[in-house]
């Protein structure tokens, strides 16, 4: 085991290069490399919300996240675009998880 940084939400992409960290604003989830910890990419929260939970999906182009703030619903991101998608309109979600078919 080894410690890369301290925050919440981690996650390693499919292929193992990367990983997830939640910054403290919880606006902004940074990919970072698993090798040393490098900054590679960063996905923004949904416009207007924070956000917390994120999880990658079986594609490294897709991770999901559950919003924080008004309401709590499960958003999909997709990595490239650094866009935002509602996926459910409860208000009261938790845990997301996204499986792309095919990856």
């Amino acid at each position: 085991a080894r410690q890369m940084v301290e925050g919440c939400s981690a996650s390693l992409s499919p292929d193992g290069r990367l990983f997830t960290h939640n910054g403290r604003s919880h606006r902004r989830l940074a990919l970072l490399s698993w090798e040393g910890g490098e900054e590679r990419g960063a996905v923004s929260s949904p416009p207007g919300l924070l956000f917390d939970n994120q999880f990658w999906s079986n594609d490294s182009d897709w991770i999901a996240s559950r919003s924080e703030g008004e309401y709590e619903d499960i958003f999909i991101h997709r990595v490239s675009l650094d866009r935002a998608y509602r996926a459910t309109f409860s208000g009261d979600c938790d845990r997301p998880d996204f499986f792309v078919y095919p990856p």
